[in-house]
């Protein structure tokens, strides 16, 4: 399997100063003081682990894990020697971590400096009899040094043509920890205009759930689906 990553062709190996690991390993990867900063994993087609070095790694090294093809099912995991895990990607993005001492073994001995993700998420649930799939496209941003953006773009629609409902849960769990809002935060809430003279708003939790309530008790006709709107908060 080849790819191409920045114009150069991939055959796995180590090109360009990206060592390429392509999707057919699904074993974990150890990586060792000898292998490329820079790693390219494509199409994983299974939970990947990636093991950064310890011994031989110094103070202020930069490790940058881009990401191509994963999922939440099919999540890139990048963890310490010591097995903690320090942050995934279950879509489109890259991770850089800089140790903080030589030689580092703990979670506490890694920072992020820098992430950008981007990831799709399809659920359904039945109220009243319909059933309604939200969409979600999940995405976060952690520029150097400085706090990190999270926010969900989000749309609905209904197997229904009308359909009466005023209040839609998705339960906890339904978004992947790292882009929920933090514990101690006000909720984000998304007001969507549903048609004429009817609003409604998603509200999104610290723990993944999300509600959808209208504001009135009237029909709406979903042959459309719910215009899609975007949210996005600090943590």
């Amino acid at each position: 399997m080849s790819s191409k990553f920045g114009g150069v062709k991939l055959e796995g190996g180590v090109v360009g100063g990206y060592e390429v690991i392509l999707g057919t390993a699904t074993s974990p990867i150890t990586l060792t003081n000898q292998s490329a900063r820079n790693l390219f994993i494509q199409n994983p087609n299974g939970p990947k682990l990636i093991t950064l070095p310890s011994t031989g790694v110094k103070a202020g090294e930069v490790f940058r894990l881009q990401v191509e093809g994963a999922t939440e099912t099919n999540l890139v995991t990048i963890r310490t020697a010591s097995l903690s895990n320090i942050d995934f990607i279950g879509g489109e993005g890259f991770i850089e971590v800089m140790a903080l001492r030589d030689n580092p073994t703990l979670a506490e001995h890694w920072k992020v400096i820098d992430a950008q993700e981007e990831t799709s998420l399809i659920t359904v649930t039945t109220t009243q009899a319909v059933a309604v799939t939200m969409n979600f496209r999940c995405f976060r941003e952690r520029p150097r040094l400085i706090n990190a953006l999270c926010g969900i773009h989000f749309a609905a629609s209904s197997t229904a043509t009308a359909a009466t409902f005023i209040e839609i849960r998705w339960p906890a769990g339904t978004i992947p920890e790292r882009f929920r809002p933090g514990a101690n935060r006000n909720q984000p809430c998304g007001v969507l205009t549903l048609s004429a003279n009817q609003t409604g708003h998603a509200i999104f939790f610290a723990n993944g759930q999300v509600d959808f309530r209208k504001f009135d008790g009237s029909n709406f006709a979903s042959t459309s689906g719910l215009p899609s709107q975007q949210i996005q908060w600090m943590y």
